[in-house]
């Protein structure tokens, strides 16, 4: 099983399908930027949506990504991790990181492309030979449009 979350600031959204990609579950939830609501509470209200999600549902997840608005600096995404590890040990894999990362990987999988969000914050990536660039998504209260 694998859980993907596309989690923002208005709404999340959460998906739990089999590894050939049939959804077995979906959910929508109330939002969760970790610029807003911090890196613990933001993660701590994930966890609480992965549990709804998965409630029924006896497999174990190999493999969880969450992507999340204002989740994309280094430090927040750590600690992300770090709770979501803690308070889900029935998932093997845990990574997190940018909600536009979410948009770049659907579009494009593993080749060049780029994503453009623009919701309440801004945020572009880019992806040329392998390499990631960022420019915005530093939050609303960051970022000059």
């Amino acid at each position: 099983m694998l859980i993907g979350i596309d989690a923002g600031g208005t709404k999340n959204e959460l998906v739990l399908c089999e590894k050939d990609g049939r959804v077995v579950n979906r959910l929508t939830a109330p939002g969760s930027n970790a610029a807003d609501l911090g890196p613990e509470n933001a993660a701590m209200r994930i966890a609480s949506q992965v549990r709804a999600l998965v409630d029924g549902h006896t497999e174990t997840v190999d493999a969880l990504f969450a992507g999340l608005s204002g989740g994309g600096a280094p430090a927040i995404s750590g600690e992300v991790r770090a709770v979501l590890t803690r308070e889900l040990p029935f998932v093997k894999s845990i990574s997190n990181g940018s909600d536009a990362l979410n948009g770049l990987y659907a579009g494009v999988g593993a080749g060049d492309g780029m994503v453009v969000i623009a919701g309440t914050g801004t945020s572009a990536f880019v992806r040329c030979g392998g390499v990631l660039t960022q420019v915005g998504g530093w939050g609303y209260l960051g970022d000059d449009a």
